[in-house]
């Protein structure tokens, strides 16, 4: 499954400020020491994730990727998606990054522990 194409409107910028995000909290990354680690001004991280930079140039993105260890299209949404049902990744779409995350965890601790979680697991 591919994931849905970006829309040539204001959805590119949001998922790449949404994919900027969640990796910038999967590595640990602040936005003033991704700018760092990117080698940009110190506010260019915080301006895209405050929406005040629109579109950030293309070697803003190279460097970004860079900094994270990720592709250019993994930051911008144009890898395939892992493989997922195209209802539950609609479903997912319809939460922001937060409430995907306490989903997730929330599905963990129901799913720890349950013979039911391992058979689904194993198939």
């Amino acid at each position: 499954m591919v994931c849905p194409r970006m829309e040539l409107d204001g959805g590119v910028n949001e998922r790449f400020r949404r994919n900027l995000h969640r990796f910038m909290l999967e590595r640990g990354f602040t936005a003033a020491s991704l700018s760092r680690a990117a080698g940009l001004n110190s506010r260019a991280v915080k301006d895209i994730e405050e929406g005040k930079a629109q579109s950030p140039r293309l070697t803003t993105v190279i460097a970004l990727a860079r900094a994270l260890d990720v592709t250019e299209a993994e930051l911008l949404g144009l890898q395939p998606c892992p493989d997922l049902s195209n209802a539950l990744h609609e479903f997912l779409r319809g939460f922001d990054l937060r409430q995907q995350e306490n989903l997730l965890a929330l599905l963990r601790n129901i799913l720890e522990g349950s013979p039911e979680a391992a058979a689904l697991q194993t198939k």
